[in-house]
């Protein structure tokens, strides 16, 4: 009994490392570039680059090349702190800078002669154009999802029309053959069903109808959602509209979360003056919440969402 349970044992933590890898790899990612160099615009090769996520206090490290270019790839996203240090020179640090998915953040430094316990601060830069990406794309905010008005249903492909070259969104389906409320649109004059749904990476297209999705997140629980539309990576892939990504939110070293509670009904709404016909009876009731945190800090951390619906139609 006890070689059972030992047995047992590790067959779940080897069911544990397979899935975190997984989940890993499946994780959609931005990246960060940058050209270090002196005053007379010199590269500084060898220079100390730390990029340090804010919120989670984990930090990476690349030392520049014999060109005083660095390349981090597979960054989450999140807000960065980068630190830039050389023998010689002040150290350089860029303060607020916002890595998303599916993005290129360039964060070129310009050192000044001093010592390295000297700081020469940024808190922020004009946008410049992107030249390191020829992808078309547009991004969705939480603040966007979270404050504009959704569909009744509350859900975000409801707002995708904001990005161009998207149509309004269309029902598809019946209630039964599509209880997740997926809506259709149309990118760029394209089928609808031309275009890819991802959830963190993961394909997210319902394999009997794919201008569906298979999972509608809450719109609590979205940190933000990429839209491709054009001349996007090859690693993208399988579409031949646009590419969704949706990305869901992560804990961080801060205990935090929501409560929400939304209610439709038809007791609220005017009749139809054109009808003689009493106003159908609708109860549409949604309710959830979201928590996340620390599990080791700077470390290890968890989200959760949940999400609940009661729809009472006449």
């Amino acid at each position: 009994m006890k070689r059972n349970l030992l047995a047992y044992t590790a067959f779940i933590l080897c069911l544990l490392v397979a899935f975190a890898g997984f989940a890993v790899a499946q994780t959609v990612t931005g990246s960060l570039v940058g050209h270090i160099e002196d005053a007379t615009g010199g590269a500084i090769p060898g220079a100390r680059v730390v990029i340090t996520d804010v919120n989670r206090s984990t930090s990476r490290e690349i030392i520049t090349d014999d060109e005083g270019n660095y390349s981090l790839s597979s960054l989450d996203p999140g807000i960065y702190r980068v630190e830039v240090q050389q023998a010689n020179f002040k150290k350089h640090v860029r303060e607020n800078v916002e890595v998303a998915i599916n993005t290129t953040v360039r964060v070129d430094a310009q050192l000044e002669p001093g010592g390295v316990s000297e700081v020469v601060q940024v808190e922020a830069e004009q946008v410049q154009l992107k030249t390191d990406r020829a992808d078309v794309s547009t991004q969705i905010t939480r603040e966007q999802v979270e404050e504009l008005p959704l569909s009744p249903d509350r859900n975000y492909q409801s707002i995708l029309d904001i990005s161009p070259g998207v149509t309004e969104a269309a029902d598809v389906g019946s209630a039964f053959g599509n209880p997740n409320g997926s809506t259709t649109n149309r990118i760029n004059g394209q089928n609808e069903r031309y275009n890819n749904f991802q959830l963190d990476g993961t394909i997210n297209n319902q394999t009997n109808v794919i201008s569906q999705t298979a999972i509608v997140p809450s719109a609590d629980a979205i940190q933000v959602v990429d839209i491709s539309t054009n001349s996007y990576d090859a690693e993208q892939g399988r579409a031949a509209g646009g590419v969704v990504n949706v990305q869901i939110k992560s804990g961080t070293n801060r205990f935090g979360g929501s409560a929400f509670g939304f209610h439709t009904n038809s007791a609220l709404k005017a009749r139809n003056t054109l009808s003689t016909l009493d106003k159908p009876e609708t109860k549409l009731t949604q309710f959830g919440g979201t928590f996340g945190g620390p599990i080791i800090k700077d470390k290890t951390f968890f989200f959760v969402s949940y999400q609940g619906g009661r729809d009472r139609r006449g």
